[in-house]
């Protein structure tokens, strides 16, 4: 997985498993579609690494305008690299490949422990520090084993039915954080409740059919 993100990331963050795979004839494979993070990548991933450990801010550059950003942690989501800081009171979220010109401030600043909690239940770069919605999903018993295996970050609760299926509740704090989801298990899965998001994909569906 750390060779797929890209050479210099493996190097600098699994010099051990690189020393111990040697001579092994490598019987996993694991495609992991993200971007690769090179050299100058690297460098600049260290330093933002030092200043959220300092709790120093920092002054970038990001299409053509300048921030001063309070950073809380590099994410990686659906394959691509993400610095998650405050810009003053609000919560924003950076391409990461896209900073220029980053300098590590010597104003200091804090960082709440329920926001970080709240970041480890992110399901993708689209949640939000707001107050989460709570979301309850019928999927069909044939993609019931995929949650399962691999349960969402804020699945809070599975009731599995009579016909095999089973029926999920989950936090999110975006909607955008579950759409694609009801997306790309169609037509095994559909929302029950909240009911303006039900029918909000059930039209966004229908005009597509519409289209076709």
């Amino acid at each position: 997985m750390a060779k797929n993100v890209g050479s210099q990331f493996y190097a600098k963050a699994h010099g051990l498993l690189k020393g111990m795979s040697e001579g092994l004839n490598h019987p996993i494979f694991v495609s992991l579609n993200a971007e690769r993070l090179e050299s100058s990548d690297m460098e600049l991933l260290e330093s933002i690494e030092s200043a959220i450990l300092s709790k120093n801010k920092l002054c970038v550059s990001y299409y053509k305008k300048e921030f001063v950003l309070s950073p809380v942690r590099i994410a990686l989501f659906d394959g691509f690299w993400y610095l998650l800081a405050f810009d003053g009171e609000k919560f924003k979220k950076f391409h990461f490949k896209s900073l220029k010109n980053m300098r590590i401030l010597d104003e200091k600043y804090s960082i709440d422990d329920e926001i970080l909690a709240r970041i480890k239940r992110a399901n993708s770069v689209w949640f939000d520090l707001v107050e989460p919605i709570c979301v309850r999903i019928w999927v069909d018993k044939g993609i019931k084993k995929y949650f399962q295996r691999r349960p969402l970050a804020n699945q809070t609760l599975m009731v599995e039915n009579a016909d095999g299926s089973a029926e999920i509740e989950l936090e999110v704090s975006h909607k955008m954080e579950i759409k694609p989801l009801v997306y790309h298990y169609l037509p095994f899965i559909k929302v029950i409740e909240p009911s303006f998001l039900a029918e909000e994909i059930k039209a966004e569906v229908a005009g597509y059919l519409s289209e076709i």
